[in-house]
């Protein structure tokens, strides 16, 4: 029970971290979960669409995007998604633009 409850806590502290160093950046920054569903938006985007982190929670990225980014946010996507799963790129490049509407 103590293990798992060092786990947990760890695991919290992680977590935390990172929603901090998303909020901190002087970038936009989004996170996706393994669908492609909003989980974190930080100040940035807030200030840059005009959409707070609760209209968009849970919506797919792909949804919100103008139609002419959708394809290469498409792409950018399925690159990182390959890196996090092989842990390897082809292309290193995986910046893309995209238009949000506001």
């Amino acid at each position: 029970l103590d293990l798992i409850r060092h786990c947990w806590s760890v695991a919290l502290a992680a977590s935390e971290d990172l929603q901090n160093l998303i909020q901190k950046a002087k970038a936009p920054v989004f996170a996706l979960d393994s669908d492609g569903r909003l989980v974190q938006w930080n100040d940035n985007l807030v200030a840059l669409t005009g959409r707070s982190f609760e209209e968009v929670k849970g919506e797919f990225l792909l949804d919100l995007v103008l139609p002419e980014s959708k394809s290469d946010l498409s792409e950018s996507l399925r690159k990182v998604a390959d890196i996090a799963t092989k842990g390897e790129s082809k292309d290193s490049s995986l910046m893309v633009e995209i238009s949000i509407p506001t």
